[in-house]
């Protein structure tokens, strides 16, 4: 979704599976697009914040050789419910973006790792 049609949205919410779900080409970009959504009174999480399952899968497949299937959607379910309630509820605490507090959690998250 590109800057033009956030002023023809009628929705209250965003919240889909499909990746970029706005056309940013940068992170401050896309910083922008959820502030503007979030003016229009829209919530908008990105994406990658619970859409995590195929990565997790992937990297327990590899590294494991698998979990079996219901331990793993279980476990995978339970971390994205986890993320959204987390990142929405600092959100509204903070009074900034969803998208915001989640580029914030991985930035101190990579911080911590260094």
């Amino acid at each position: 979704m590109s800057r033009d049609l956030i002023p023809e949205l009628r929705c209250r919410m965003i919240y889909g599976a499909a990746n970029n779900q706005l056309a940013a080409a940068s992170t401050a970009e896309e910083l922008g697009l959820a502030e503007q959504l979030a003016q229009r009174g829209i919530l908008f999480q990105v994406e990658w914040t619970y859409n995590i399952g195929g990565v997790i899968a992937g990297v327990d497949e590899y590294l494991t050789g698998g979990t079996p299937a219901g331990a793993l959607e279980a476990a995978i379910t339970e971390l994205a419910r986890r993320n959204t309630r987390e990142i929405l509820a600092e959100a509204a605490r903070t009074g900034r973006t969803p998208t915001a507090v989640a580029y914030d959690r991985v930035a101190r998250r990579l911080a911590e790792q260094r």
